[in-house]
């Protein structure tokens, strides 16, 4: 009964075995030892046996690759407003200290609520802004103007499944400068009396026109996410008795049996 598949690992350490079988039949014969032509038979038959019982090699393995959401912030309560007009100009989250949630989290997307007044004009950015008021990471960009009147949701990724990992001087949020005190946008908070995501560890702040950052009571309505990727190994086989293996395992078996016949076939003395 034919094997249906072995691993390549076993199929090298196999065929190692023979190889030094048979070569050393050969060295020995060289020397005129006797018994090193049943060596070098052995080893050819040995290859022989591999070929006819084995039908499939498991060759490696080929990665696959699944992703999952986890949620380092899930915020998902929120109906107050905050204005990014011409007194503010940015809204985040950020961890206060090393027991925060946010820190050292990966995120791929972050997704707020916002709305419009007016007639806003210009773009907002979303992304990671540091304590010195960079922007160091965009996740994305949009046109206030495309906004509209009521609360809505709106999520921006980086791409290809890429991610940002949180420090202790990143804020994560809005950022938009160009607001008036009538034509302006909103981001939605949760403003209960305590932080309902992390408690003290992790602060709403908003960012004033003139660049000062002010921690205030609740949370920015906001779901941060990061794709995690799952890594599953699944086999590949091939037919051994379907491609080139099977070629050269016949020719050093057919080797190893004919150099033992010819040894064998000297005189020895």
């Amino acid at each position: 009964m034919a094997i249906s598949a072995i691993p390549f690992q076993i199929l090298v350490l196999y065929i190692g075995i023979a190889l030094t079988i048979g070569i050393l039949g050969i060295v020995l014969g060289i020397k005129k030892t006797q018994g090193s032509p049943m060596m070098m038979i052995f080893a050819g038959i040995m290859i022989f046996a591999l070929i006819v019982l084995v039908t499939n090699i498991t060759v490696d393995y080929r990665d696959n690759f699944t992703y999952t959401l986890d949620y380092p912030m899930n915020v998902t309560t929120g109906s107050t407003a905050v204005s990014l007009n011409n007194i503010n100009a940015g809204i985040s989250e950020h961890a206060i200290n090393i027991n925060s949630v946010l820190y050292n989290k990966q995120i791929t997307c972050i997704r707020v609520d916002m709305a419009k007044t007016g007639a806003p004009t210009g773009s907002f950015t979303v992304g990671i802004l540091g304590d010195d008021l960079q922007i160091v990471k965009v996740f994305g960009t949009q046109t206030a103007s495309s906004l509209i009147t009521l609360q809505r949701g709106f999520m921006y990724c980086l791409p290809n499944h890429d991610y940002w990992t949180l420090s202790l001087y990143d804020r994560v949020g809005v950022f938009y400068n160009t607001g008036t005190a009538t034509d302006f946008i909103s981001v939605y908070v949760d403003s209960s009396s305590d932080n309902v995501f992390d408690g003290a560890n992790s602060k709403r702040s908003t960012l004033t026109v003139g660049g000062t950052w002010s921690d205030a009571t609740g949370d920015v309505h906001m779901q941060l996410l990061y794709d995690k990727p799952v890594i599953s190994a699944t086999p590949t086989n091939y037919n051994i008795q379907s491609n080139d293996t099977y070629a050269y395992l016949i020719v050093l078996s057919v080797f190893f049996v004919l150099m033992g016949v010819l040894f064998q076939l000297q005189k020895w003395t």
